[in-house]
């Protein structure tokens, strides 16, 4: 009972110690505890003392404590200062990126994965004339034009492969016009399915591909009448040569038979027939340019009013004819018989295409002003009409030689490519826009006089020889001696038949060279040379440069289709006394010569 009683007393001896010796222990641990959970709520929070008692470990652990809280601090500090640097650079790209976003010239679009228009920069709204309220919250393909379903699922395709596209499209504005855009399609990242949009306006470049393609058709088309033109010139030239054997033969015919004679008829007949080609031959020349002009200065407003004038009194009275001037126009510098033949032609073929229902044909004439406040650079003439209008194919052609819409024997087709031919060579314009049902425009452009100038030469005048080639006179009583040059034999035989019949003696040679030899073995039998200008080798014109130096005593006649007004000159220098257009008769070659020969026989 006694040791029970002594363990029960010592039990409860124990209990109060025990409870002093744990307090003694737990106590700093607590505080400590304590001290951790303030430094997990501010690292700035102070540390509770340890009492005196408290462990050595204890007091170390604290002491752990304090410097891992200061190392803390200083690591917060240091976090702090960056990202209160960060947070201020973030803000000033966002700044300068809404900037650039506002301030683009380019429209800028923001849409969500439905391509719904999340935001919009200035530009598009301008763009588009639409305020962004206008635009935000709608889907971006209700401003489209002629896009389909198939056509943005080949988009979106590529988008998702490539993580972006580029596509043209065009825009709806706010008043109904379409603008061309380029746009690219690029996928933000991080964007949750947002895609950012670069939409630029190409209506300039497409004007740009559009004039471009305008100046290379009309490149091509010049250049295709430049060929052309070069082609009909050389046709013209051979065919004079034949014109010249058909109406040179004829009329030498028509001298063997009297006028009774069943035969005179037909030979008539020829001469017509080749008074008729020759007309036809002139025009061929006039579209390649090729034909001498009578260039002087030229009021257009009197042409226009004499052009309608004579179309009023020819015309069926169901047409009517209108002319509209301007009373300030700049003379023009231009042959004005040719600027008459294009006024007619244009005027005929726009009542051509009214003759089965009447109309009305305009003429008008402004000055072709190019700056504001500068004076007229030329004039603009233009030739309406409010008949059946063309086709693109029938347009495409439409200057074309031997080209026309005009059933068999009404038209050769020559009248548009003479008149591209008269305008160019007076370094003008000419173009036409039509459509069928809706009438014709023919618009030409002719520059403003800028000094007058000689006119040239007519097709067939006299040409003083150069002093180099005076000749002494020759016995009037002989008849003159004449050497015909030509690499044609026929024309050869036929101007030697001619000149015998007009009372001259004539010796024919077949080339330059040929000619030359004749002349060495008897120049002082020769008065005159008449030769062609166009010959393989050496030209009529190289021919007489030849006979000058030698210092030949005779006259020099050339004959030619096709006379420029550099050949005129360089003929001029070389001595030449006489052109003799071709084809000619008996009668213009006897003209010619009697010009070349004084009329008592003297070379001149």
């Amino acid at each position: 009972m006694l040791t029970a009683a002594w363990l029960l007393v010592c039990v409860l001896l124990a209990v109060p110690i025990a409870h002093r010796v744990a307090r003694h222990i737990t106590q700093p641990i607590e505080l400590l505890a304590q001290t951790a959970e303030a430094i997990g709520r501010d690292h700035n929070a102070g540390q509770p003392a340890l009492p005196a008692s408290a462990p050595a470990e204890v007091r170390l652990l604290q002491r752990e404590f304090a410097t891992m809280v200061a190392r803390l601090g200083d690591s917060l500090r240091l976090l702090d200062t960056k990202v209160r640097e960060r947070s201020a650079e973030l803000a000033a790209a966002t700044a300068q990126t809404d900037t650039l976003f506002r301030a683009a010239s380019d429209g800028m679009v923001v849409l969500d994965g439905s391509r719904t228009v999340l935001e919009v920069n200035d530009a598009f709204c301008r763009m588009l004339g639409h305020p962004r309220e206008d635009l935000v919250g709608r889907p971006l393909a209700a401003f489209e034009l002629g896009v389909t379903d198939a056509q943005r699922a080949l988009r979106e395709a590529q988008q998702a492969r490539a993580g972006h596209a580029r596509f043209e499209s065009a825009l709806r504005t706010r008043s109904g016009d379409a603008v061309p855009v380029d746009v690219v399609v690029t996928d933000m990242p991080g964007g949750g399915g947002k895609v950012f949009a670069g939409v630029r306006d190409i209506s300039e470049r497409r004007r740009a591909e559009t004039d471009r393609a305008v100046l290379e058709a009309r490149l091509r088309q010049s250049q295709k009448m430049e060929a052309i033109g070069t082609l009909a010139g050389g046709i013209a030239h051979d065919f004079n040569n034949i014109l010249t054997l058909i109406a040179g033969s004829a009329d030498l015919a028509v001298g063997d038979i009297p006028d009774g004679h069943p035969a005179r008829q037909y030979l008539d007949q020829i001469l017509r027939a080749s008074s008729r080609a020759e007309a036809l031959v002139r025009q061929i020349l006039t579209f390649s340019r090729r034909r001498d002009e009578q260039r002087d200065i030229v009021a257009v407003a009197p042409l226009v009013h004499e052009a309608a004038g004579i179309l009023r009194s020819t015309l069926p009275a169901m047409i009517e004819i209108r002319t509209d001037l301007d009373g300030a126009l700049p003379a023009v510098q231009a042959d004005a018989v040719q600027l008459h033949q294009v006024l007619m032609n244009l005027g005929s073929n726009a009542a051509y295409a009214m003759r089965d229902s009447g109309g009305v044909l305009t003429l008008n004439v402004r000055p072709l002003i190019t700056a504001p406040g500068t004076a007229a650079a030329g004039i603009v003439l233009t030739v309406s009409d409010t008949g059946a209008g063309m086709g693109r194919d029938t347009l495409e052609r439409v200057f074309e030689p031997f080209f026309t819409t005009k059933p068999p024997g009404a038209g050769t087709g020559l009248g548009l490519a003479v008149v591209h031919g008269i305008i160019a060579s007076h370094g003008g314009t000419i173009e036409v826009s039509s459509e069928l049902g809706q009438g014709t425009t023919f618009r030409v452009t002719l520059p403003a006089a800028t000094a007058i100038v000689a006119p040239a030469a007519a097709e067939a005048p006299a040409m003083a020889a150069a002093p180099a080639a005076a000749a002494p006179v020759a016995s009037p009583h002989r008849k003159a001696h004449v050497l015909v040059v030509d690499d044609e034999p026929e024309l050869v035989r036929l101007m030697c038949r001619q000149l015998a019949r007009l009372g001259y003696t004539a010796q024919g040679c077949a080339s330059p060279a040929e000619a030359l030899d004749a002349l060495r073995e008897g120049a002082e039998s020769f008065d005159v040379v008449v030769s062609d200008l166009a010959m393989p080798r050496m030209s009529g014109i190289e021919l007489a440069e030849r006979i000058r130096d030698e210092r030949r005593a005779v006259a020099i006649v050339l004959c030619s289709g096709r006379v420029t007004d550099e050949d005129r000159e360089r003929a001029e220098r070389a001595g030449v006394s006489e052109f003799l257009a071709k084809p000619f008769g008996s009668q213009q070659l006897a003209d010619a010569m009697e010009r070349s020969l004084g009329a008592d026989g003297t070379r001149h």
